[in-house]
């Protein structure tokens, strides 16, 4: 496998140098390849990508989510914890989300409903919320 070098610059970061030697192509990048091709730039709405050849969602819409897409969004965050499933709300704001709740933190993606797309991230305590549509979003 032949991998193409690129040269990037310095960049300053607060009081760090860091110095990027090269990008690696895509094949390198991705854990995956979809027909092909890189996989679309999927992010879980709290720093972090995943690798899934789904389409991206469009948050709000519901339809473009999944169960399979929610759990590859929590686990593509960072932080040991219990992991769940289960629906949130009630009524017509009502949603089924994956949870993962750590000893200080709780974070939920929603994958239907009107907050389909929206993760929420609680950190003052353990205590699960469900997103709103304030919240950050995930694709």
């Amino acid at each position: 496998m032949t991998r193409r070098r690129t040269a990037l610059p310095f960049v300053l970061l607060g009081a760090a140098l860091v110095l990027a030697l090269y990008a690696p192509s895509a094949a390198a990048q991705y854990s995956i390849l979809c027909g092909g091709n890189p996989p679309p730039p999927h992010v879980n709405g709290l720093g972090q990508v995943m690798n899934d050849c789904s389409p991206l969602g469009v948050p709000g819409n519901a339809s473009t989510y999944t169960l399979t897409l929610a759990t590859a969004a929590r686990a593509a965050w960072p932080y040991a914890g219990t992991d769940s499933n289960g629906m949130m709300g009630t009524g017509p704001r009502a949603a089924y989300c994956v949870a993962r709740q750590t000893a200080t933190a709780c974070a939920v993606w929603a994958y239907s409903g009107p907050v389909a797309g929206y993760v929420h991230l609680n950190t003052a305590s353990s205590q699960c919320y469900a997103p709103t549509s304030t919240d950050p979003v995930w694709k």
